[in-house]
């Protein structure tokens, strides 16, 4: 009897552990979730007073702040390296993807290490830098 009772509290035990576990790998999809839901939220950062573009350090800055308020890991969301475009002081961008009709517009994209990308638009406005994070797609093939 008391070998039974042993064996149903262990067989309790287990369960309980793996539900437990179940739930703690789940907590960090259901918070991927939660932010993709809040994808097309503008953020707003003020203090960019005397800026006439958007330089591609504060883009990045901005964009990865921008993913993490979202609720999104950063630490899986890598930035994209893109050198297609300059500044319009000569310095190459190395993230960001300049608007080529409006220098205080562009995007930078993440990746992460399933393959998909997920863009946030940043746009320098007076003086504030607004993102907006938009919903991961798969890469063009």
């Amino acid at each position: 009897m008391a070998e039974k009772r042993a064996s149903y509290l262990i067989l309790g035990l287990c369960a309980t552990g793996i539900i437990l576990l179940g739930l703690v790998l789940s907590m960090a999809r259901i918070r991927e979730l939660h932010a993709e839901g809040k994808c097309g939220q503008a953020h707003t950062f003020e203090g960019m007073k005397g800026r006439s573009f958007l330089p591609d350090n504060l883009a990045l800055e901005k964009a990865t702040e921008s993913l993490a308020l979202q609720g999104f890991d950063t630490n899986k969301w890598v930035a994209m390296r893109y050198s297609q475009t300059r500044a319009p002081d000569g310095v190459p961008d190395r993230f960001l993807c300049r608007n080529h009709v409006d220098e205080r517009r562009g995007v930078v994209t993440f990746t992460n290490r399933t393959g998909l990308l997920r863009e946030v638009y940043v746009g320098l406005s007076n003086d504030l830098v607004i993102c907006v994070v938009k919903q991961s797609r798969a890469p063009f093939r």
